[in-house]
């Protein structure tokens, strides 16, 4: 981590660039209007797909997908029971950006 100038006002550490590295994939991972939506509702626990894709408005397809990619970089985790595909948050720090989304965009 680096420290900003003696100039600058307070003594701030800077991230390093392997957590700037990690949060540039989260963000560009979350940022559809959709997924979104998704991580929304399964802050507050885990859907089978068919629902999530129908409180998002969306085909079942789309919401596979969205969610798919959600899983492939670890904000998700799905678990299977018979023909129904379950997923929850495994990325606790999903919260913080749906509140700052929240704080900043929400009317």
């Amino acid at each position: 981590m680096a420290t900003l100038a003696p100039e600058e006002e307070g003594e701030k550490t800077l991230l390093g660039w392997e957590a700037l590295e990690a949060a540039t994939k989260c963000l560009k991972s979350v940022a559809h209007p959709v997924r979104l939506r998704m991580l929304e509702l399964l802050l507050e626990g885990e859907y089978a797909v068919g629902k999530l894709a129908e409180l998002c408005e969306v085909e079942q397809a789309s919401a596979s997908d969205h969610l798919g990619r959600l899983r492939d970089r670890g904000i998700l985790v799905q678990d299977r029971r018979g023909r129904q595909v379950y997923y929850r948050v495994a990325a606790p720090a999903v919260g913080g950006i749906l509140n700052c989304v929240r704080k900043n965009f929400g009317s």
